[in-house]
């Protein structure tokens, strides 16, 4: 009540920059949890591929190690 009888308020309006800044927030989560599956899905299939192999046990030096000629 107190907003609605006070003259001189600043109305609010819609920032563009905000906007922008939010959507690109957004783009970001969206990229970064698709990367992440990505590196879930390519980690499970090497485990798949190296018989015997957990996935606690699957490092890139253990895959170097592993590399056929």
């Amino acid at each position: 009540m107190v907003a609605v009888r006070t003259t001189g308020l600043p109305l609010l309006a819609v920032d563009g920059d905000l906007k922008a800044l939010r959507m690109l927030v957004q783009r970001r989560e969206a990229l970064t949890r698709r990367r992440v599956q990505a590196i879930d899905r390519l980690h499970a299939l090497l485990a798949d591929f190296l018989l015997g192999q957990t996935k606690r046990d699957l490092t890139w030096a253990a895959l170097r190690c592993r590399r056929g000629p």
